[in-house]
């Protein structure tokens, strides 16, 4: 199983990439080609959900939304804190709504970004997963 992590550079230097257990090179190797991360069609549907959030939490929705909510939720502990802390509960929707904006913005730029730009094929190990062992070649 060593044998099969393990690469010979050019200059002579050999190193070896070692795996937690339970990991075959073959599984990790397949994780770093996709990135480690969702497909693109999943960040761009995730990151158009992000956008509806945005724009549904944003400030011109929420005059709309918070007596609604409060409707909905009356008689209980959370709408008597709410309706005392009216001015708190826009701040903190505009908050969510700034960043669901950000993140659903992240994501659909880092679609793009994986698409056009791939990854060499050790960029996503960490130290702990990538020791380099280095040895002359004799």
């Amino acid at each position: 199983m060593a044998d099969d992590c393990c690469k010979t550079t050019e200059d002579g230097v050999i190193y070896c990439t070692l795996l937690p257990s339970g990991q075959s090179l073959k599984e990790k190797q397949d994780q770093v080609q996709t990135g480690g991360t969702a497909s693109p069609l999943w960040q761009k549907i995730r990151g158009g959900a992000m956008f509806a959030v945005g724009c549904v939490l944003s400030p011109c929705c929420t005059p709309l939304l918070v007596p609604l909510g409060l409707a909905l939720a009356a008689g209980t502990p959370f709408a008597v804190w709410a309706s005392l802390n009216i001015g708190l509960v826009y701040g903190a929707l505009t908050l969510l709504s700034i960043v669901s904006f950000i993140v659903g913005w992240h994501w659909l730029q880092s679609n793009k970004a994986s698409t056009s730009d791939p990854k060499p094929a050790n960029a996503n190990l960490s130290i702990r997963e990538h020791r380099v062992v280095e040895t002359k070649q004799r």
